[in-house]
């Protein structure tokens, strides 16, 4: 069984390929697309065999190469693989879009050469660890949302940090720190057109807000909605509480600040030319800094209790740090995919996943212990 997303389609298209190698399969299917605070979505299969979807984001087109039917408001399929047998299913965003299932191998590879192609471009020399580094970067490509140029700190909500625990969040978000940790990695890695796009996001989105700068922001620049659990969903593994929304984004967390000047700096130290409006908003953030200088935040943890000063620093050996880095990437999963946090007595990933915070930490750290990192911390 392969899974991926069709990089060249128009419209935003994940597709499946079941192939029987040797003897039968029976399988079953079910796509049950849910709304956070309604029914479930309403399905309906046209004329073609073809269904569609009505789901929160718009209408989703389901086709598969084998009959699907309508139950209890969900999509479903049963189905045999035999020798040999190449069964196809597209689902994409909107009515009549999408990748046609016979031309799914051929959207296979020309989605594995875009990739390819993309990743081509870093030079292995660079790093010790260049298979470390290339799963890394491009998972923190995959997190950018290619049409505003917005990188998510991860793509999944309200998976645990700790078994029967409540510290379950909603991280499908554009964090201004975390984000702009990415752009120094992706800038050192040599990636500038990712780093020009989320700069000038970052213009777009807090460029012309005259109000309040936020700490995260929806992928399109609009606020990220408010924190609500919803009681009648369960999470991975009946984890609860399930959240939609994220609490966090109305905190006051000094750093975001530094950040955001700090992205503008980098872009314009690697050569990306300045944008116009770069200098009015570096006043803007020098000006919004000078006003709340002596305000407490929630710190870059996002504490939910009283806010407090935070300091950060650094300390260690190179060689104890070249030890701890080479067991954090040994925890990724089989596919080289890091989640926020790892369990060590349940020997397993734990939190929001795959992790952009800790994929973009692998890139610096291996590029700064291979010694061939231009970080700008470092050079000053």
């Amino acid at each position: 069984m392969i899974d991926f997303m069709a990089a060249d389609s128009v419209q935003a298209c994940i597709m499946r390929i079941v192939e029987g190698t040797h003897g039968s399969m029976d399988m079953h299917m079910i796509v049950q697309p849910r709304r956070a605070d309604g029914p479930a979505a309403r399905a309906a299969i046209d004329t073609s065999g073809a269904a569609t979807v009505q789901a929160a984001g718009g209408p989703l087109m389901l086709r598969a190469d084998v009959p699907l039917r309508v139950r209890a408001q969900a999509l479903e399929a049963a189905f045999t693989v035999r020798p040999r047998e190449r069964l196809v299913f597209t689902l994409c965003q909107g009515e009549g879009a999408g990748v046609d299932p016979a031309s799914a191998v051929t959207a296979l590879h020309d989605t594995q050469r875009h990739w390819r192609r993309w990743i081509g471009h870093f030079d292995n020399a660079r790093t010790l660890w260049p298979q470390a580094v290339r799963r890394s970067l491009l998972t923190l490509h995959a997190l950018v949302y290619r049409p505003t140029g917005a990188m998510i700190a991860a793509p999944t909500t309200s998976l645990p940090e700790a078994p029967g625990g409540e510290l379950n969040w909603d991280y499908r978000y554009c964090w201004l720190r975390d984000a702009s940790f990415a752009l120094e990695a992706l800038l050192e890695a040599g990636f500038h057109d990712e780093a020009r796009a989320w700069r000038d996001w970052l213009l777009r989105t807090i460029g012309h807000a005259r109000g309040r700068i936020h700490v995260m922001y929806c992928v399109d620049g609009s606020h990220v909605p408010n924190e609500r659990e919803v009681g009648r969903f369960a999470g991975w593994q009946g984890a609860r509480p399930v959240r939609f929304g994220n609490a966090a984004c109305t905190q006051y967390q000094p750093d975001v600040f530094g950040e955001a000047f700090d992205c503008l700096y980098l872009t314009r130290r690697a050569g990306i030319v300045a944008a116009q409006e770069e200098a009015e908003l570096e006043a803007r953030l020098i000006g919004w800094r000078l006003d709340h200088g002596g305000k407490p935040g929630s710190g870059i943890w996002e504490t939910r209790g009283r806010a407090r000063h935070y300091t950060l620093s650094l300390r260690g050996d190179e060689d104890e740090a070249i030890a701890q880095f080479e067991r954090v990437f040994a925890v990724a999963n089989d596919v080289g995919l890091l989640a926020e946090e790892y369990d060590v007595r349940n020997g397993r990933l734990a939190g929001n996943f795959p992790q952009a915070l800790s994929h973009l930490a692998v890139v610096k750290t291996a590029m700064l212990l291979s010694g061939s990192a231009q970080g700008h911390r470092r050079a000053r």
